[in-house]
């Protein structure tokens, strides 16, 4: 299922425990940041890093509550 349709990269997709919710990384805005959207057609994405970094390869915690992810080479929660 395609659930973006950004003009940069969009890569690393990560799902919710719940499969409600996809977690991954885009570079449209020039670095790469993390984005989570709900798998439903309508549903807009919300941004939730915005500090010109690269961070890559979100991963939900399995309780669904938290989304970790790498930043420039660390992990961040």
């Amino acid at each position: 299922m395609q659930f973006s349709n950004s003009t940069g990269l969009d890569m690393g997709a990560s799902f919710s425990p719940d499969g409600a919710l996809v977690a991954y990384a885009s570079d449209k805005s020039g670095s790469f940041e993390i984005f989570v959207k709900s798998i439903e057609p309508a549903a807009r994405e919300l941004q939730l890093t915005n500090d010109g970094n690269q961070n890559l390869s979100p991963a939900f915690s399995p309780d669904g509550r938290w989304i970790g992810f790498f930043t420039d080479g660390k992990l961040k929660k």
